[in-house]
């Protein structure tokens, strides 16, 4: 449309004002197809999510999901690196239970501590959505999203940022809401699979024990 437009405007003069008002015109069918463009890439990611309940996952555990998780997180966001920390049943305390970068791994959990020590980190899970805190090098901030069902909390996301992250759109940060929702409920449902699996194996080997009483 562009071309033809700058085409006509060549062969054919217009008034200033006319000339003002196409530009107008072809700049916001450029917005607009952007935003159809993010909306269908969107709606592929969002379905594509379904895959982290599949018996794949579910049987790697919380190491695969996460895993697949930070896959899915960067085709939203170009963080410098991810992280998850997550709390074990019963533990106040969360650990760094997958890095996507390992040689981040230290400067995370130094960054953590410090936000834990001021308040910040519980504030932050407390917010139930992403929060972006600046860290303590420069330049660099930190995105922080609990990983939580409706009825209880597991773990933390953490995504390094280059720069404050202003750029980042609300719709942007609401499918991250959402990605990091289906993760709780993928690590609930991959850790009551492991349970029952060792529940099935325990009933086997009763089964199996008392057989042989039987035999002999």
């Amino acid at each position: 449309m562009s071309e033809l437009s700058s085409s006509l405007r060549v062969a054919f003069p217009m008034p200033l004002e006319v000339s003002e008002n196409i530009t107008k015109l072809e700049a916001r069918v450029k917005f607009l197809e952007e935003v159809n463009r993010w909306n269908l890439d969107a709606l592929n990611l969002v379905a594509s999510m379904g895959d982290l309940h599949t018996s794949v996952h579910t049987e790697r555990g919380m190491g695969g999901i996460l895993a697949a998780a930070c896959q899915y997180v960067s085709r939203l966001i170009q963080f410098r690196t991810v992280a998850f920390l997550m709390a074990e049943e019963g533990d106040a305390e969360f650990k760094t239970a997958h890095c996507e970068a390992e040689d981040q791994r230290g400067f995370i959990e130094k960054e953590i501590a410090f936000l834990t020590t001021e308040g910040t980190f519980a504030w932050a899970l407390n917010n139930n959505r992403a929060v972006t805190i600046s860290s303590q090098v420069e330049n660099l901030s930190l995105m922080l999203h609990p990983v939580a069902t409706r009825e209880r909390v597991l773990g933390m996301f953490v995504g390094v940022l280059e720069g404050k992250g202003e750029e980042i759109t609300d719709g942007t940060l609401d499918l991250l809401s959402i990605l990091l929702f289906i993760t709780a409920h993928a690590l609930e449902n991959s850790a009551l699979y492991w349970k029952i699996s060792e529940h099935n194996r325990h009933l086997e080997t009763l089964v199996q024990e008392r057989t042989k009483e039987l035999q002999h």
